[in-house]
């Protein structure tokens, strides 16, 4: 897509970026909205997260050549602040279940305050380079790129209809917290990068929402029938 189109350089490095990163935790609301089983979900998303930490370091320098991006950083930040947190819940749950039973109500209000509140500061702090962006075709580009990921990840399923609909909407997710870290980390600099990953991000999350809820309705119109 990016080849068909001409973006400013820092619009490409961070759909580049927000491509790459797959396996969010959103996963597990969206699975839940399409009224399916959220362990297939949830495994999928850990698979997902686990392949990114390994595979973007080696394959971002490739895509983005021309600007400096610090592979074993990027590699060594994923693994401390997503599959370390992970390894770490996952080892809470299996030693004090009870405990872990009762606080993830909590901490999962909390983690969706935390990104809402990192999403909004951004939008709000970038407002201008939002409103540069916005008439590019960067946000139109990004869209696309979601709707092409569910479609194949829909197709994926070989017809049947748990593996269609989550398979879809993991492939569509993207992991906007590693996304984010990238960002933040390799290009403090081009405030474009975080802003386009902001901004397909909250409008991805909308339009998955509504894919996902359209999933469970005719989930239950083929059950009736």
């Amino acid at each position: 897509m990016l080849h068909l189109t001409a973006l400013e350089p820092d619009l490409e490095a961070g759909l580049l970026i927000f491509s790459l990163c797959a396996g969010a935790a959103f996963l597990i609301k969206l699975t839940q909205t399409a009224e399916h089983e959220v362990s297939p979900g949830a495994a999928l998303m850990t698979l997902l997260m686990t392949v990114t930490v390994i595979y973007v370091p080696i394959a971002l320098p490739l895509f983005l050549s021309g600007l400096q991006v610090n592979a074993g950083a990027i590699a060594a930040t994923l693994v401390l602040q997503l599959l370390l947190p992970i390894a770490l819940g996952m080892l809470f749950v299996q030693l004090e279940p009870e405990s872990a039973a009762k606080l993830r109500p909590a901490i999962g209000r909390l983690s969706n305050v935390a990104l809402n509140t990192l999403i909004a500061a951004t939008l709000v702090g970038y407002f201008p380079n939002m409103l540069a962006i916005i008439g590019t075709g960067a946000i139109l580009v990004g869209l696309l790129y979601l709707l092409v990921a569910f479609i194949t990840g829909y197709l994926m399923g070989a017809g049947k209809d748990h593996l269609q609909n989550v398979g879809g909407l993991a492939t569509a997710q993207r992991n906007t917290a590693a996304a984010m870290i990238i960002a933040v980390q390799n290009f403090s600099n081009y405030p474009d990068v975080l802003v386009i990953i902001t901004i397909v991000n909250t409008l991805g999350i909308v339009m998955l929402t509504f894919i996902a809820k359209r999933l469970s309705r005719t989930s239950k119109v083929l059950d009736a029938a």
